[in-house]
């Protein structure tokens, strides 16, 4: 597994690497220097960790390109070492950015009038899901099928449940009687769709990932 470890590692400096940092420090001076607009402090949290959430899929995608998934099998390594390589790559490079991105804000918190610790912690739901989410939903169909597949996929499920979740936070909002324009401001019907949504994006995962390991030891390489 080492040797895998290794090759990931060398495909990740090549490809995503250096984009890596770039985000991060962007995301951190955002969240630093916004003050009273909730989307722009939002984005980069979510931008950064979609990007983190295509990692595995895309040391994946270059395995394939350079066939080096067809050489790997012919090396004594297990078919199931190599996606659990991958998605541990994947949720060591979120985990991070978590702690990374949770320390700038809780500063932000601790110097800022009109931020709070919900404000955290309904940013830290966000960036759980975007992390985990694209993996769960792209790994699978791309070691099936192709990454190409799974990114498509990936788009058609972020249209739905986007609206899905829309939908049934302007509802429980409605049912407790708060204003649905300040959803965002800690709305109780918000919290309890955004924190289930992430409940089930870490449940996701886990399922991706036994999945994809079933998968791809029946592919046809």
């Amino acid at each position: 597994m080492k040797g895998l470890i290794k090759n990931d590692f060398f495909v990740f400096k090549r490809t995503v690497a250096l984009a890596l940092p770039i985000n991060y420090v962007l995301s951190a001076l955002i969240i630093i220097f916004s003050e009273t607009d909730e989307l722009l402090y939002t984005f980069p949290c979510i931008y950064s960790g979609m990007i983190l959430g295509f990692i595995p899929a895309a040391l994946y995608s270059e395995d394939k390109r350079s066939g080096w998934n067809k050489y790997n099998a012919v090396m004594p390594y297990r078919r199931r070492d190599y996606v659990i390589v991958k998605y541990l790559f994947g949720l060591v490079a979120s985990l991070i950015y978590i702690l990374f991105i949770s320390c700038v804000i809780l500063i932000k918190v601790n110097f800022s009038d009109w931020l709070d610790f919900d404000d955290y912690l309904f940013m830290l739901c966000i960036i759980v899901v975007c992390c985990l989410a694209p993996v769960a939903i792209i790994m699978p169909i791309a070691l099936k099928h192709s990454p190409q597949v799974g990114f498509l996929a990936f788009g058609i499920s972020c249209l739905l449940i986007g609206f899905l979740c829309g939908m049934a936070s302007g509802y429980l909002d409605a049912l407790f009687e708060e204003n649905v324009d300040y959803w965002y401001n800690g709305g109780r019907g918000s919290f309890i769709i955004l924190g289930s949504v992430a409940l089930i994006s870490v449940i996701l995962y886990i399922i991706s990932w036994f999945c994809s390991i079933k998968i791809y030891e029946k592919a046809d390489l």
